[in-house]
């Protein structure tokens, strides 16, 4: 091969400028190629061991015969995720759904949510401020990124221009009563008008209909459109419902983390946090002082790309990542039907019920401090059962007792799940205020004021408070 006759652009492999006869050497593997991954893509925004080759999803189709089906329809009953491309749902008529046309369909009346972050940071958490609450041992002064409302024009503009911040919106484009909308009844959307209803009706939703009922799935009941930037990264989260994300435009690269991982590694805001439901650790720059089992942690990836569906099962973290501006998605909110929560998801829900209930008894404030004391057995030398106070708590701590060896099996585990529960966890996170400076202060100008005080006035401030009052 002669070096010279190839493409400039490509002159340069994984080991640098000369290393080897140019082209012969990428940066990116084999298997990385064939996920659709490109050289000028961003770097992954989660370590590397997380995900290995061998944590690639395996993609299903629907039209390679039989055997195929077969294996869909098993990975469907396992309850994990599932990649499906060429999904029939969108994968033609997704097409006419660009920023152009949704511009065009969607009125200016109709308000996207829209969280916007630094381009060095590029992190949208959506903030719960029904949670952040002034005063509280987890308010946020202010939420990373900044929420907004905005048309879809003014959407399209801010992606295609903005370059020092990066914006990602949401909307919900229609609500249904529980069952799959067919394409002549579509239900009424958000007040949208007939060319958003054109557009969707051209969806194959009595696919998505045959693709539920076989996979157990429970009522359609929302549909969302989300758009994004380049790099923009959705931290990982989990929700209390299945999710099926639709990928129109762009690709995303996506790590899913198994609820089995929540308290071992992944350590997820309390429940009363404004960050409900996302994990406390920056994938971006792990501290492992700070986080140290989430070194343990371990995903499955995959980069979901235009007319490709992802089934996120409920409870299952998804850390996203857009590697395209204007990347569309569509996510279909479902109930879970027949799908079972599997073992490996009992720690996580039962968590979130015990810091309710303990916080509902004892305060937020209070919750690590009696889960502490009820794991390590010491609550009675913090109750007086002799009043109807001490009374309630014992029958409470005994409750709580009874739930964690009825969901886990055994009394052996009840040290252990409340260690974890705490470990990290249920205390105040100041490092989401550490940048924080009240809006005030900006304006601050010292003031002097010369002492007159006299010997006996310093001696005795009673003195000086006195004239004071007198002088006015």
């Amino acid at each position: 091969v002669d070096p010279g006759r190839l493409p400039a652009s490509r002159t340069e492999g994984r080991l640098g400028a000369g290393a080897g006869p140019a082209g012969l050497l990428t940066s990116l593997s084999h298997w990385e190629r064939l996920e659709g991954l490109r050289e000028e893509d961003p770097a992954a925004r989660f370590p590397a061991w997380m995900a290995g080759e061998d944590a690639r999803m395996p993609r299903h189709r629907v039209d390679a015969g039989p055997r195929a089906l077969t294996d869909l329809r098993r990975a469907l009953r396992a309850g994990g995720p599932v990649l499906l491309a060429g999904c029939p749902f969108h994968d033609t008529a997704g097409r006419a759904l660009t920023l152009e046309a949704l511009a065009e369909a969607l009125p200016d009346s109709l308000q996207l949510d829209v969280w916007s972050s630094e381009a060095a940071k590029a992190r949208f958490y959506r903030c719960d401020q029904g949670k952040n609450v002034y005063g509280t041992m987890y308010h946020v002064r202010e939420p990373e990124a900044q929420e907004l409302r905005m048309g879809m024009r003014e959407v399209r503009g801010c992606i295609a221009t903005w370059t020092k911040r990066l914006v990602f919106a949401e909307t919900v484009l229609m609500g249904a009563d529980g069952s799959v909308p067919k394409p002549g009844e579509l239900p009424e959307f958000t007040p949208a008008g007939e060319k958003l209803r054109s557009l969707l009706a051209g969806l194959d939703w009595e696919w998505l209909q045959r693709f539920l009922k076989g996979g157990g799935f429970g009522a359609f009941w929302q549909l969302r459109l989300q758009c994004g930037m380049r790099n923009g990264l959705l931290p990982a989260q989990y929700e209390s419902h299945d999710r099926l994300l639709f990928q129109v435009a762009g690709r995303r690269r996506v790590l899913l983390l198994s609820p089995s991982h929540a308290l071992e590694g992944v350590y997820p805001f309390a429940v009363h946090h404004p960050y409900d439901r996302y994990s406390m650790v920056d994938f971006d720059a792990w501290d492992q002082g700070k986080w140290p089992k989430f070194e343990g942690v371990r995903g499955t990836t995959c980069v979901l790309s235009p007319g490709e569906m992802l089934v996120v099962p409920r409870l299952w973290f998804a850390h996203v990542q857009e590697l395209d501006s204007g990347g569309l998605t569509l996510e279909a909110r479902v109930g879970p039907g027949s799908r079972l929560l599997p073992a490996d998801a009992a720690p996580l829900t039962l968590s979130r019920r015990l810091e309710e209930r303990v916080a509902a008894m004892e305060g937020v404030q209070e919750v690590r401090h009696w889960l502490g004391l009820i794991g390590r057995g010491d609550e009675m030398d913090w109750i007086d059962p002799s009043t109807t106070r001490g009374y309630k708590r014992v029958r409470f701590c005994t409750m709580v007792r009874d739930e964690v060896e009825r969901s886990l099996g055994g009394e052996g585990a009840l040290p252990e799940f409340f260690a974890k529960m705490c470990d990290g966890r249920l205390q105040p996170t100041p490092w989401l205020n550490a940048n924080f400076r009240e809006p005030l202060y900006l304006l601050d100008r010292p003031v002097l004021v010369e002492d007159t005080r006299t010997e006996q006035e310093k001696a005795f401030p009673e003195f000086f408070r006195t004239k004071l009052r007198r002088d006015g």
